[in-house]
């Protein structure tokens, strides 16, 4: 997205999870549906997945995670219910997604890049990474200039690919993070450029692997909303800062994260 890519699997998982019918595309704020939701006492989020530790399902076919989090405490603030379309980033990043009303808001571990700014409106930043060069512990890379030349990883359009392109070097493309690390296990590759939030996360413990470098690139995520949308903007922003300001912001960082470091 910068930070974050397409999607894989998303016609069949949009298939059992997007509200059926038809939804205007201009809903008017009235006294019973203040924030103009698409569907009443539903607050609709737009996430791309799988893209852990921030949306995935788990082994319930649960959609969870750190932005799942995030979402549930915006949704319970305007005294709704969350409901999820899986939605390829393209349509996220581009905004078409929020312009057809296909969601109120767009959850996806979306970088706020100047250009995206032009697009949708964001609420204030909720979590800042920066990327990292994660490489297989008996690689002997040590950096990312011993790293020249070998074999590198990036997933396809996110900020790691953009990464390696400015720094001329020559990786290869994978499809999302798990397809990354697969490649890393098996040896097709011996590093990986990605932010550390989600290479940490798919990593684990696994000591096989482990983080040589860190680059500040000062990425900040934030939650989308239909451009000129202030209402929803402002709504989203007040839960937002109660979610800090009650600590369960902490909380959600310590229980997805943890594994990133």
């Amino acid at each position: 997205m910068t930070h974050r890519r397409r999607l894989t699997a998303a016609a069949a998982l949009a298939a059992a999870l997007a509200l059926t019918g038809c939804q205007s595309t201009n809903v008017q704020p009235t006294p019973d549906n203040p924030y103009a939701l698409r569907e009443k006492g539903h607050l609709t989020v737009c996430a791309d997945m799988p893209y852990a530790p921030f949306e995935f399902q788990d082994e319930q076919r649960h959609i969870v995670g750190f932005d799942m989090d995030l979402a549930d405490a915006i949704a319970e603030s305007m005294g709704v219910t969350k409901d999820v379309i899986v939605t390829p980033f393209e349509q996220i990043q581009s905004a078409s997604a929020l312009n057809a009303a296909d969601c109120d808001v767009a959850i996806s571990s979306i970088t706020m890049t100047d250009a995206r700014k032009t697009k949708m409106d964001f609420s204030k930043p909720y979590y800042d990474d920066n990327l990292g060069l994660m490489v297989a512990s008996k690689s002997g890379i040590k950096d990312l200039a011993s790293a020249k030349g070998r074999r590198i990883g990036v997933v396809a359009g996110t900020t790691g690919a953009d990464f390696a392109k400015e720094k001329k070097v020559n990786a290869t493309i994978f499809k999302d993070t798990g397809t990354l690390i697969q490649g890393l296990k098996s040896g097709q590759v011996e590093a990986a450029i990605g932010n550390k939030s989600v290479l940490g996360y798919t990593r684990g413990g696994d000591s096989r692997f482990t983080f040589v470098e860190e680059y500040d690139t000062g990425e900040q995520l934030g939650v989308a909303v239909k451009k000129g949308n202030s209402r929803m903007q402002k709504k989203v922003n007040e839960a937002l800062q109660e979610y800090v300001r009650s600590g369960r912001m902490e909380q959600a960082k310590k229980k997805w994260f943890a594994a990133a470091e």
